[in-house]
């Protein structure tokens, strides 16, 4: 944009309509600081479905995480969290074992995606100075966060929301500040800011998040109908015994549950015939 082109843009427009932190945030996704920015608004709309979308999650979640809160959070130590949680599962009997393991799946799979996210965003805060990657990463992260919500742990889900917003704080300080306030006991009397706390570091749990799941393809008479990720099976399954085990993780899954019930079009407990291949990657149900 150049004022002697006469193609120039009033930001005081863009400023009033959608505000600071939605415009400064477009601003720095649509290109890299290196480059000429091509200014489009219409564009714009894709930040501000994700700050609305994000705050909207935040405020159906916080009274929820009222109680984390409460419990000391302080204390919150995630290597302990996750050592303690593959210790517990390991020792279970219990028969709901297939859901907790993918509940610790998923809080695993969220907790990765915010250590992955903070080393990606502190090399382009601090060295690159890639900030449309950074804008990108967090939009990212906010996706994993509220996409497995179902399943996660509320202790996760606080953590790494609080995260989350410590690291959206440089581009949209206003939003962050606001969001911050909700998730952070707003009946207390003590308020702190977004801004009393450093910036997020790793915490060395990168190396014990390496995800136990894979994807698997379900097909009804050769024809692909869903994907789900489901645990990878025991190495010593084969045969009858792996087809009996896949075919029990693929209906404890939600899509599973409701595509494949018993009653259905696709009700899999009439197959006359269930073919497992390349490890539980692909299932083909034929009815």
């Amino acid at each position: 944009m150049s004022k002697s082109k006469h193609n120039g843009v009033p930001l005081g427009d863009c400023l009033s309509k959608y505000g600071a932190d939605a415009t400064r945030a477009h601003m720095l996704f649509q290109a890299p600081v290196t480059e000429v920015l091509e200014w489009d608004e219409e564009r714009i709309a894709g930040i501000t479905r994700w700050l609305r979308r994000l705050h909207d999650f935040i405020r159906r979640e916080s009274t929820g995480w009222e109680s984390v809160q409460q419990s000391g959070e302080a204390q919150f130590n995630a290597e302990r969290y996750f050592t303690d949680a593959m210790k517990a599962l390991k020792d279970s009997s219990d028969k709901k074992e297939g859901e907790k393991l993918r509940v610790f799946e998923a809080n695993k799979s969220v907790w990765r995606a915010v250590q992955q996210t903070i080393l990606s965003v502190t090399e382009s805060y601090g060295t690159t100075y890639s900030l449309n990657t950074v804008v990108s990463d967090l939009m990212g992260l906010t996706n994993t966060i509220i996409d497995t919500a179902s399943l996660q742990d509320p202790l996760i889900q606080h953590h790494a929301t609080k995260a989350l917003l410590q690291m959206m704080a440089p581009i949209t300080p206003a939003f962050s500040e606001e969001c911050w306030e909700l998730i952070t006991n707003p009946s207390s009397p003590h308020q702190t800011s977004v801004f009393d706390y450093p910036f997020p570091t790793p915490d060395n749990t990168m190396d014990m998040l390496t995800l136990n799941t894979q994807p698997c393809a379900v097909q009804i008479n050769g024809k692909l109908k869903f994907a789900v990720d489901i645990p990878i099976p025991p190495a010593e399954l084969s045969g009858e015994k792996l087809t009996s085990w896949v075919k029990k993780q693929i209906l404890q899954t939600e899509e599973g549950k409701s595509k494949l019930a018993v009653g259905g079009k696709m009700d899999v407990e009439k197959a006359r015939k269930v073919i497992v291949v390349r490890g539980g990657r692909t299932v083909n149900f034929v009815l």
